[in-house]
């Protein structure tokens, strides 16, 4: 495939996910979308909305319904960057102390894109002097940027603005060429039925690439997250090391995991 096919590809993968984020945040807030309204809104046919909401309909993220579709319940729900950053911002800082007990100075630390990953950066600019960090979102290479000592690898790439990740095949590509001896990787869903599941079809891959170069590999995420059901399928429990959340995670759910022998670390 050329580099013009290759782009054309990404970009259509992303205008792809930019049509599912937009419908489920619009079902967020209102009960109903129509097809129609949909069409107009996005410049795409009634039939790409049509195979939009029977794709996410088949995730259990919405019901088709004539003319439209309705909210249901039970998913975790897409939000915008910035509520992210806000919500649940210190349980992520308390899990991003708990993530720094893996780490070990001079290591090679591999993190995604993620609102819980910038909490984690702020704990590893805190206690160490020396580590290379391998991460495609900018608000971890901003934070990192100016501690002496690290080395900050970012792979070139399409820069999504609302989520602030840099994607596409050819961050991939650099992403895959990388080792590295921990990776932190973060999932809008965890489910003992469901595995890890997340919303971000294009960071799906990059996931991906980390989780194979990595000597081991942890998810990072908050206590609201467990027993909730995202966009695609990541992976299943058992193919991680363990999961770091933190304090707040209710102790029946954690007995739970514990009987199928997954790792939960938290403070």
């Amino acid at each position: 495939m050329d580099i013009v096919a290759i782009y054309k590809e990404a970009v259509m993968a992303f205008l792809t996910e930019e049509r599912y984020t937009a419908i489920l945040d619009m079902l967020g807030r209102q009960e109903t979308v129509k097809v129609n309204d949909l069409s107009a809104r996005f410049g795409v046919s009634i039939e790409t909305v049509r195979r939009d909401l029977k794709y996410l309909e088949a995730q259990s993220l919405l019901r088709r319904v004539h003319g439209g579709a309705v909210k249901v319940g039970g998913a975790a729900r897409t939000t915008q960057r910035e509520e992210r950053q806000v919500r649940h911002w210190q349980e992520k800082l308390e899990l991003g102390e708990t993530a720094c007990r893996l780490v070990r100075e001079g290591q090679v630390v591999a993190m995604d894109a993620s609102t819980t990953n910038h909490a984690a950066a702020i704990a590893l600019k805190n206690h160490f002097q020396t580590l290379t960090v391998i991460t495609n979102y900018l608000p971890v290479i901003n934070e990192l940027a100016s501690k002496q000592g690290f080395t900050i690898l970012i792979p070139g790439g399409i820069c999504r603005y609302g989520e602030q990740s840099i994607i596409g095949p050819m961050a991939e590509e650099n992403i895959d060429a990388l080792h590295a001896d921990i990776g932190f990787i973060s999932m809008s869903g965890i489910s003992l039925m469901g595995g890890f599941t997340d919303f971000g079809v294009d960071e799906v891959t990059i996931k991906k690439k980390i989780m194979k170069n990595a000597d081991c590999n942890y998810v990072l995420a908050d206590s609201s997250k467990f027993e909730q059901n995202s966009l695609l399928r990541i992976c299943s429990l058992q193919e991680v090391d363990g999961i770091i959340t933190d304090s707040k995670l209710p102790p029946e759910i954690e007995r739970e995991y514990q009987k199928q022998k997954i790792t939960i670390l938290h403070k």
